[in-house]
């Protein structure tokens, strides 16, 4: 099968871009045909004229450089299906379009909530924010300036939702939405996506075999961006309440002072920054639990699989993406999100019953074995593809000849 990958990346390289790399490996390791089109929004400048802001501001809603891409693609690698990551903001929904004039299916990937919330988070001020849920125009969201603390760039990504639901785009151009859980996949419903073309394929990690059943294992863990929705600040608080136990803290971001300052107030307290895959995968293999106490909808939880695969159970909030990935009393616990004291009970349930935790911890490699190792993820995606372009519409029409049968294009914008 030929399939074209196409992915606006972010300037700060973050879970979308590891998860498309990730996949088209995966596609190609397997043998097939994958060519990619990828655009960076490191050439979009920090500072821009009024009439560059005007035209960015244009081209999130139709950018007609993400038409012509797309096509010329399709052209070159006649692909049997164009499957997107991110479209945001050089490509734009335009770029489903030039699919339909090659009457090419359309899988897109819904790593996040853009399409129904500007921030794509669905979080403000501190709390999660379903305002501009099923909403036609985001109204809320402009006025609480909720992408960039900009009403104008709030209003350009309001223009782009407003203007593709009202065109009919999500149910007339995409053949088939993935979400990676069944709660991401109700949010989009409940914003008037069509549930006949949404299906719930769950991301992968790469594993080896799970550590040694007796290997030795201490302490709390935190892998992530240290942010105030990531629930740092709830987790520090309640690791407080709790005797003697390490906490280690992996990660980076707009918290990454106050981390500090508290590692140097508390002995027990490590924080080691940023680390690479293979050094956070050993830190999950020596730790007790890992401790998820995100505040905000997550689509999915990829820490979470990356603990499972370690053997490592996860302690996480009972609401959310996250909280369907982990089941309570089998492959982790749940708390209330926010809850200092719930999550401090929580930790310290798991400190005085070690039988039971490593208990979670065998279910959790099984788990990872059972829903999201390499081989299950490419036999579940193969399955997408292959229903797409069993029922797509049309005929295809290539108006050019083809240059070679496996090209990667990297566009930059």
């Amino acid at each position: 099968m030929r399939i074209l990958r196409v992915h606006n990346r972010y300037q700060e390289r973050g879970g979308e871009d590891v998860c498309f790399d990730a996949e088209v490996e995966l596609l190609r390791d397997f043998g097939e045909d994958v060519s990619t089109l990828i655009v960076t929004n490191d050439d979009i400048p920090d500072k821009r004229s009024p009439l560059e802001s005007i035209k960015l501001a244009a081209s999130t809603v139709w950018s007609r450089f993400g038409y012509e891409r797309v096509d010329a693609a399709i052209r070159e690698h006649r692909p049997d299906v164009v499957h997107f990551d991110n479209t945001f903001p050089l490509l734009s929904p335009a770029a489903y379009t030039a699919c339909r004039k090659h009457g090419v299916p359309v899988v897109q990937t819904l790593h996040n909530y853009r399409l129904l919330c500007p921030n794509a988070v669905l979080y403000r001020d501190g709390h999660t924010c379903e305002e501009c849920l099923g909403k036609v125009a985001p109204i809320p969201a402009i006025r609480h300036a909720c992408y960039r603390d900009s009403r104008a760039q709030t209003g350009a990504v309001g223009a782009m939702i407003t203007a593709h639901r009202m065109r009919g785009t999500w149910s007339r151009d995409v053949d088939r939405y993935i979400t990676m859980t069944a709660f991401e996949r109700n949010k989009f419903i409940q914003g008037g996506f069509p549930a006949d073309r949404i299906v719930i394929k769950p991301h992968f990690v790469r594993s080896g075999p799970p550590p040694p059943a007796n290997a030795e294992r201490s302490g709390l863990l935190y892998v992530g961006r240290l942010t105030e929705p990531k629930g740092l600040l709830t987790l520090i608080k309640a690791w407080q309440k709790v005797p003697a136990i390490r906490l280690t803290i992996v990660g980076d971001g707009p918290m990454t002072e106050e981390t500090e300052a508290a590692a140097r107030q508390y002995p027990l307290l490590d924080y080691v920054g940023r680390k690479s895959s293979d050094e956070i995968l050993e830190l999950m293999a020596r730790a007790e639990m890992l401790v998820a106490p995100t505040q905000m909808y997550e689509t999915f939880g990829r820490v979470a699989i990356e603990a499972f695969a370690q053997s490592t159970p996860v302690l996480a909030v009972n609401d959310g993406a996250i909280g369907e990935v982990v089941t309570d009393g089998v492959t982790g616990l749940h708390f209330q999100p926010g809850n200092v004291d719930d999550l401090s009970q929580r930790i310290r349930w798991a400190i005085t019953h070690g039988a039971e935790l490593r208990e979670m911890g065998r279910n959790a490699r099984e788990e990872y074995e059972r829903r999201y190792t390499p081989e299950t993820n490419y036999s579940e995606l193969m399955d997408i593809y292959r229903e797409v372009t069993n029922s797509s519409r049309g005929s295809r029409h290539i108006s050019q000849p083809v240059t070679g049968d496996s090209i990667i294009l990297e566009q930059n914008a």
